[in-house]
């Protein structure tokens, strides 16, 4: 995994067409949201509730793809298909992995709005 960017700010510019301001503000509701989706996705971890730990990865993976995330993109579809396919010890494994690999994101992205 660790071949993968953490983040490609590059392809989220290069997806809308170079528009700092609306890079900014993307990346702003990416912080905002994504804590809260991981929270809710390893309540549903502990509780077994192996169908909504499905979405919430599903979740996560598309809005970490949407802003470069791509390391967090690969684990949160590696636990959506390990969710999905029932293999609950893997999942609780690579959702220890997504809470890492998020964090290493939102610094990554923190790091990248500094002048």
């Amino acid at each position: 995994m660790t071949d993968i960017v953490i983040f490609d700010r590059q392809q989220l510019e290069t997806r809308l067409d170079g528009d700092v301001d609306l890079v900014r503000e993307i990346l702003g509701l990416f912080r905002d949201d994504a804590p809260l989706q991981l929270a809710a996705l390893e309540a549903a971890v502990a509780a077994g509730e192996w169908p909504a730990v499905t979405r919430y990865a599903h979740s996560i993976k598309g809005s970490s793809g949407n802003v470069g995330g791509l390391r967090v993109e690969a684990v949160s579809g590696a636990l959506e298909a390990a969710a999905r396919a029932g293999e609950t010890g893997r999942a609780r494994g690579l959702a220890q992995s997504l809470r890492e690999e998020l964090e290493a994101l939102l610094k990554a992205i923190s790091d990248a709005a500094q002048p």
